[in-house]
């Protein structure tokens, strides 16, 4: 037995024979395929789903500052007990033993992390999401996920969409299943009716054609899937600019469905914003065991967020923090002798990310390039902008895509890891998607904010540097010719 009587698991790691303490090992597992965090620190592998929950990979030869032998097919993961969600990766568990002093785990793992915080609970609303009713619509700001129907678009409460997926190609409607009925599909493990949304709206019932999006909308009980030609992005809109169906159109207007209009540019556009619940008329109940799954998650149960691609890569942002997304202009407006043209930084780079400048209605917005962010490989700029607000402050950022909302359980969100004495991480949890997708990675708002901010601080202040050499390499050729 080892010195203390304490009951020891050996296992190699960095090519040695090691010794932990049995009691404090939850479960041997399989290696699991992993999901690479960004700027995590060195010893952090990254974070893979295990036995349905997302949980951070530590390799235990990095941890003790050695070096790490590639993992063969005796490679396992030890799921540890008593913490926050953690593995430790190791080369081989050779058994139990009685004849080896066990590492100090807790010390180690305390040297290399901050101690786990508490489950942060989800961002308060940037602005109330109200579900607006015909005549009435109250709020400072509607949030919307605005479509394309038939050629025209339309608009939905954002809080009323579940999700967004793709229509998948190849589908074929079922026939003879009556008005705006196109099928079902299957979705999380269960049959999803799909409605067809022009028909719904009196514009027909032709299948959309490539890019088609289902948005899937729950409601009292009931949820469907409405196929729509495409998704243009989400908006935020003031009150002031929404106005409810006058009588006299709300016939013409899809019988009922249209509950608002938005006006946009200064009242140049119209924005017709649809009510869910005539959408979801007749859509058959979903089973008393779905009931908690088709609720809306409810204050602190979990978080709803925002899907970003960048290449073949998605990350989430949580839905709280998004005003709108935006497609990305052609061109972005770099700072006055921006960094680049400052002695001693290479051409053409900004500081932490920053991209540029954007004009989002009349104010100019820092753009931050969350691929370089992120360390994944440039790519050329277009796509989408999404606009993030927190206390105030607004940053855009560049992504390649916005597949789509996502619904996150409390239950389903693991903290990463927090290196000892640095800075918050910029991935704050990662989520365990269900079917073995894998984790998907949750950005912090407030350090994307943050850097966004210092970004801004080292340009303006690399431009003001710029400007007294030059003032000062004037000056000296001033006083030469003199």
């Amino acid at each position: 037995m080892a010195p203390g009587g304490v009951r020891v698991l050996a296992c190699r790691a960095g090519g040695e024979r090691l010794a932990l303490p049995a009691a404090a090992l939850d479960s041997i597992q399989p290696p699991a395929p992993l999901t690479r965090v960004p700027r995590a620190p060195d010893c952090l592998l990254g974070m893979a789903s295990l036995r349905g929950a997302a949980v951070p990979v530590v390799s235990l030869a990095r941890l003790l500052g050695r070096e790490e032998a590639p993992a063969g097919r005796a490679a396992r993961l030890l799921l540890l007990r008593g913490r926050a969600p953690m593995a430790l990766a190791v080369e081989a568990v050779l058994g139990l033993a009685d004849d080896a002093a066990p590492l100090a785990l807790e010390a180690l793992l305390a040297r290399a992390f901050a101690a786990p915080a508490a489950p942060a609970a989800p961002l308060a609303p940037a602005r109330p999401d109200p579900m607006p009713a015909c005549g009435a619509v109250g709020g400072a700001v509607l949030s919307l996920l605005r479509c394309r129907v038939a050629g025209q678009d339309f608009a939905l409460p954002l809080e009323a969409v579940e999700t967004v997926l793709r229509l998948p190609p190849g589908f074929a409607p079922m026939p003879g299943l009556g008005h705006a009925a196109l099928g079902v599909l299957p979705h999380r493990g269960r049959p999803l009716p799909l409605l067809s949304l022009a028909a719904l709206l009196g514009r027909g019932a032709a299948l959309p054609g490539h890019g088609a999006r289902i948005l899937v909308l729950c409601r009292e009980g009931a949820r469907a899937g409405l196929v729509v030609e495409a998704v243009r992005g989400t908006l935020a809109v003031p009150e002031a600019a929404v106005e409810p169906v006058p009588p006299i159109l709300a016939h013409g207007l899809g019988e009922g469905r249209v509950a608002a209009i938005a006006r946009l540019e200064e009242g140049r556009r119209l924005l017709p914003i649809l009510a869910p619940a005539p959408l979801l008329e007749g859509a058959p109940p979903a089973p008393a065991a779905e009931a908690a799954e088709v609720a809306p998650l409810a204050a602190g149960e979990g978080e709803r967020v925002l899907l970003l691609r960048l290449g073949e890569r998605d990350f989430a942002l949580p839905l709280a923090a998004v005003e709108e997304v935006r497609r990305a202009t052609a061109a972005l407006a770099r700072l006055p002798q921006a960094p680049g043209e400052v002695p001693g930084e290479a051409p053409g780079e900004t500081p932490e990310g920053l991209a540029g400048l954007m004009t989002l209605r009349g104010e100019p917005l820092p753009v931050m390039d969350l691929r370089r962010l992120l360390g994944l490989p440039p790519a050329a700029w277009g796509g989408r902008v999404v606009v993030a607000r927190l206390d105030g402050l607004r940053v855009a950022l560049a992504v390649d895509a916005v597949p789509g909302l996502r619904s996150l359980p409390r239950a389903a969100l693991a903290a990463s890891p927090r290196a000892a004495g640095g800075a918050a991480p910029l991935v704050e949890a990662g989520a365990s998607l269900p079917d073995d997708a894998g984790v998907l990675l949750l950005l912090s708002p407030a350090v994307l904010l943050g850097e966004a901010g210092s970004a801004l601080r080292a340009a303006l202040a690399g431009a003001e540097a710029a400007r007294a050499a030059r003032l000062a390499t004037a000056r000296a050729a001033a006083e030469g010719a003199a």
